[in-house]
């Protein structure tokens, strides 16, 4: 079976998924992505998916709203695999992170990302230690925009620097 299909596979895993109250609600339910796998080993982990802004929930990882500063970086992005700790949408919380563990653990086992790049606190703190991943650890992108503004250039070129 291809990575493609593993992933398939698991996600249609996702979407019956009851660990908790919001698995089974339609509405807490993300579009998800067109599997793609970059001719990049890196995963970007992001706390939760929001179709708020684009109607795109668990693809961009909230890099999205950083493409109006820097046309170079969605391109860069679309050669790594970008998902999310939290797999359905709604209000991130510790405990809904540590209950989608076990999902992302498998995304990780199918993809065996060589980094992973983890955005935000709930990213970061379910950090799975993963032996063959090197880590990095970056703020999320929508709080920089919001309270860090003068920030975007170093954050972006930061990420540039770990995506290479």
């Amino acid at each position: 079976m291809s990575v493609q299909q593993k992933l398939k596979a698991l996600y249609r895993e996702i979407d019956q998924c009851n660990r908790c109250p919001l698995g089974s609600l339609e509405i807490n339910k993300p579009p998800r992505p067109i599997i793609k796998l970059g001719v990049r080993k890196i995963l970007i982990i992001s706390q939760n998916p929001s179709s708020r802004r684009t109607g795109e929930a668990h693809v961009w990882g909230g890099l999205d709203i950083l493409f109006r500063f820097d046309k170079e970086l969605k391109p860069m992005l679309e050669e790594v695999y970008i998902t999310n700790v939290i797999k359905c949408c709604g209000r991130p919380s510790f405990k809904k992170a540590t209950t989608c563990a076990v999902w992302l653990g498998g995304e990780m086992g199918i993809i065996k990302p060589q980094r992973n790049i983890f955005l935000g606190r709930f990213a970061e703190r379910i950090w799975l230690k993963e032996e063959f991943a090197e880590p990095f650890h970056l703020l999320h992108p929508n709080f920089i925009v919001r309270f860090r503004r003068g920030e975007i250039g170093s954050y972006i070129k930061s990420l540039k620097e770990i995506l290479e």
